[in-house]
């Protein structure tokens, strides 16, 4: 946001965007896994992290439900 809409860099600043995310952080393959050696750091299964489909639905149908309550409280507005 800040790169293509010029949003400033302020930690205290709250602009009213939606968003879904986690705040875990991302845990690597083992070293004796099946990843390749010196794979990119992408989130693609041939990097080792795999698609976790559940986790990924998951955020979808949380943010699908969070458009679908904005769409309604702008409805009633």
């Amino acid at each position: 946001l800040r790169q293509q809409h010029g949003f400033p860099r302020n930690p205290e600043r709250y602009f009213g965007i939606a968003a879904v995310y986690s705040m875990e952080n991302v845990r690597r393959p083992a070293d004796d896994s099946a990843a390749r050696a010196g794979a990119n750091s992408s989130l693609d299964c041939g990097g080792g992290l795999g698609a976790v489909t559940h986790v990924t639905g998951t955020f979808g149908f949380v943010a699908a439900g969070k458009a679908l309550e904005l769409l309604l409280r702008l409805s009633r507005e």
